[in-house]
């Protein structure tokens, strides 16, 4: 009777104390994975943080870049121009063959100014997503021929060579003349601009298949594999090519081609040169 009295009052008891201990075991677990998960949670936040603060420091150096290599560029059109007015308006003894050079120049930079300012205006309106264009259906060559003749006096007076190999008519594409010349233009000024110490840059109109295609080549440094997509990033230039330029010109030469539905493509090799396509889509 006592063992049968002492097993009935101390079982209730024991069990108890065992449910406590399995119920603070429980506890603790539950305690711990909710620290674990905050503490998860902390480190991804920090981690989330640092990113942003790493990126955003980027691309406050890309800005800052971009406003001094805008500067740059727009600095040498303008010195350019205030120096060829002022020597016509101090020197009214020159010859008409110089005034008419002197003329050109004026004409040629003024032009290049213009350009540079309408990309950057293009540029701001791709950023606040309103840039618009005016797609019509159309033959794309005799504009690509009246903007290589516009071009060729700018080239000649830069001791390039330019080699045109157009075609007189390609299949229609639907295409925005101006966004089209933009895009072209600045295929041409970074060939110029990355030729080295080659003088010879050749453009190419033709169809092949279901498309239209406007190539630009030089022979000059070439563009490494590793970044041969980086380069239509907005702001990116070429590491160690030493060349001026704001990175906004191949940015909007891929800009303008998606919205045509077409493509951008580089061929490049360093110290082969590059080759660059604008491929449009026929209209069928």
């Amino acid at each position: 009777m006592n063992e049968e009295w002492v097993r009935a009052t101390l079982r209730p008891q024991v069990e108890r104390e065992i449910g406590g201990a399995d119920t603070a075991r429980q506890e603790a677990t539950v305690y711990g994975g909710a620290i674990g998960l905050v503490l998860v949670v902390l480190s991804s936040g920090i981690a989330l943080l640092l990113r942003d603060v790493t990126r955003e420091a980027h691309t406050s150096r890309l800005r800052a870049d971009f406003v001094s290599g805008v500067s740059h560029e727009l600095k040498t059109p303008i010195t350019l121009i205030r120096l060829y007015g002022d020597t016509l308006i101090e020197r009214p003894e020159l010859g008409a063959q110089e005034r008419g050079d002197f003329y050109r120049i004026i004409v040629r930079e003024s032009e290049r100014l213009t350009r540079l300012v309408n990309q950057v205006l293009t540029f701001s309106r791709v950023e606040r997503g309103v840039e618009q264009y005016n797609l019509e259906a159309g033959d794309l060559a005799p504009a690509i021929a009246h903007m290589i003749d516009d071009y060729a006096e700018y080239f000649e007076t830069a001791g390039f060579r330019l080699c045109r190999d157009l075609a007189e008519s390609v299949p229609t594409v639907r295409f925005d003349a101006a966004a089209v010349l933009q895009a072209v233009a600045n295929l041409l000024d970074n060939a110029m601009k990355y030729s080295g110490e080659s003088r010879e840059i050749a453009v190419r109109l033709a169809a092949r298949e279901a498309s239209v295609i406007v190539e630009v080549e030089d022979h000059g440094a070439g563009i490494p594999v590793a970044e041969q997509q980086k380069i239509f990033e907005r702001f990116y230039r070429v590491n160690g090519s030493g060349k001026g330029g704001y990175g906004l010109g191949l940015f909007l030469v891929r800009h303008i081609m998606t919205a045509h539905g077409g493509r951008v493509e580089v061929e490049s090799e360093p110290g082969h040169g590059s080759r660059f396509r604008l491929v449009f889509p026929v209209v069928t």
